[in-house]
């Protein structure tokens, strides 16, 4: 049997599934209904019918991204777990993320792409962003009066250039330099005398 000629038992979850790997890949405005759709062997139309307009399917994607972010690894993003076990999630996610140079980091979508997306995914976009510098910068602040971290300055400031570091290491491994994401990490730990 072809895609076409079977019943799809899930054809909102597929559509996602394609379309994370268009806007990681790609960007929001590099894929369009009709690259999701001949792949799916599906017409436009039942796309349409998940999601209306192309805002509400990459707002669906930003949110996708937020829930992949507060379940990966365990004790990532989790409240109350050991500050060290937190970010050593999060530097392994970015890490493992990354390792394909084709891949774009949704927040670097959005960031980039901010002024052409429609204000729906401009302000998930935001949202993202916000959660993610809000629990760096709890885990960070936790991490300090543990013992854990050792850094100069406040915890919000270092969350931003970590955050900005990681950033820019995946925008470098795009262009073809594979070890950016690795020297990174290394030296956000080194930072941090972790």
């Amino acid at each position: 049997m072809t895609p076409v000629d079977h019943p799809r038992t899930n054809t909102r979850a597929e559509i996602l599934k394609l379309a994370e790997g268009l806007f990681q890949t790609k960007g929001y405005n590099g894929f369009s209904y009709s690259d999701i759709s001949s792949v799916l062997g599906i017409k436009n139309a039942a796309i349409h019918y998940h999601f209306p307009s192309k805002a509400e399917l990459g707002v669906a994607l930003i949110r996708r991204y937020r829930d992949l972010l507060k379940a990966t690894s365990g004790t990532f993003m989790k409240t109350g777990e050991n500050p060290r076990a937190q970010l050593e999630g999060y530097l392994l996610f970015c890490a493992k993320r990354e390792q394909t140079t084709d891949y774009i980091c949704p927040i670097a979508i959005t960031a980039n792409d901010y002024m052409t997306l429609p204000k729906t995914m401009q302000d998930e976009g935001i949202k993202l962003s916000r959660e993610t510098l809000a629990w760096l910068t709890r885990i960070l602040q936790e991490g300090r009066e543990q013992g854990v971290f050792t850094f100069d300055g406040y915890p919000a400031d270092k969350a931003i250039l970590i955050q900005g570091a990681l950033q820019g290491a995946g925008e470098l491994c795009r262009l073809k330099n594979p070890g950016a994401m690795d020297a990174t990490t290394r030296q956000i730990k080194s930072d941090l005398s972790v």
